[in-house]
């Protein structure tokens, strides 16, 4: 593929970005449902398709930090530890679960699939994503309460989830014990943790070097990146790195922007955003009909039934623990 190609490519995904959020607000339609299905329909495009061949590395390094970085920013501490219990529960607790009970109805559907892959599969799909969910509690009118669960879940489970995953991929290659998976885990998470304060503390601590207002726009949009990928090289959590960068940050003198340009900050980082999010819709959309064409070892018949017991397994985790656990009944005794 050329240059040419790449960019034609990136062109088609902003006009169906743009495409979407135009009929999303004419339909009254949550975009998100819009984004997959043009992608869906461009996807059939050979010569788009080949162009966007991104790998799950790409995806991952590319998307994810800016996006919890900004999320974790724009959050609200207060609101977060009042809400701490459920968020908590919710982002820990059921993405566990969820991710277990998914890699034993794999495990138990596709015959021929090991535990260590089932459960990568499990932690693949087990986070749930803020983004379509709430906008459309947003335009119901629902407590803001709900949506500080909602969006702060959607910050700690994608750490919880990526952890579980990486753990579950070192096991395909080296058999890990239970309590060689416990150290795994603190180490993981612990050195994210204490990364993410280190970058921090350094980022404060001299973000006065940085005078000129362009040079400030230009860090602020590294700074992500900066938190994530040093952290996941040293077989730290990248995730909770840039979370807790973006927490401290944002209570911190937002960032590096002083008040003269923390309008264009926010504008540009509200821009860079909602392009993100949209692509990440338009993506699997895209790649649907390779995934659809792809030879795999298992009939059409039962990757069909595979993906019917897992999103089925999914949603009723999910039920159950809403009715059992309460969070939102919680959340209204705190309040």
């Amino acid at each position: 593929m050329t240059t040419e190609d790449h960019v034609l490519a990136g062109l088609v995904i902003v006009l169906l970005v743009i495409a979407g959020q135009l009929l999303s607000a004419k339909l009254r339609v949550p975009a998100a449902i819009l984004l997959v299905l043009l992608g869906l329909g461009v996807g059939f495009i050979p010569h788009i398709t080949a162009a966007l061949s991104l790998t799950p590395e790409m995806v991952l390094l590319l998307f994810l930090p800016p996006l919890i970085y900004n999320a974790a920013f724009f959050s609200s501490p207060r609101d977060m530890r009042i809400n701490a219990r459920p968020i908590v529960a919710l982002a820990v607790g059921m993405t566990l679960l969820v991710a277990f009970a998914v890699a034993g109805a794999v495990y138990w559907v596709l015959p021929g699939v090991t535990w260590p892959m089932a459960i990568a599969f499990g932690a693949a799909v087990a986070p749930t994503d803020a983004v379509s969910a709430s906008a459309v509690l947003k335009r119901v009118g629902a407590p803001q309460h709900i949506v500080t669960v909602l969006e702060g879940e959607s910050l700690i489970n994608d750490g919880v989830a990526l952890t579980l995953f990486t753990m579950a991929v070192t096991a395909m290659v080296t058999p890990l014990t239970v309590a060689d998976g416990i150290v795994e885990l603190l180490r993981v998470v612990l050195g994210g943790v204490v990364y993410g304060v280190i970058f921090s503390l350094l980022v404060v601590r001299f973000r006065s070097l940085f005078r000129d207002s362009g040079t400030q726009l230009v860090v602020s949009l590294l700074i992500p990146f900066a938190a994530y990928i040093p952290a996941d090289l040293l077989g730290f959590s990248g995730v909770l790195a840039t979370v807790i960068a973006g927490f401290y940050l944002g209570v911190h003198g937002d960032g590096l922007l002083p008040p003269r340009v923390r309008v264009t900050g926010r504008t540009i980082w509200k821009g860079l955003v909602r392009l993100l999010e949209s692509t990440l819709f338009v993506l699997p959309g895209l790649q649907l009909h390779t995934v659809l064409e792809a030879r795999t070892a298992y009939a059409p018949s039962e990757v069909i039934w595979a993906a019917v017991v897992v999103t089925t397994v999914t949603i009723l985790i999910r039920l159950v623990w809403e009715t059992i656990v309460t969070p939102s009944r919680v959340i209204s005794r705190e309040n």
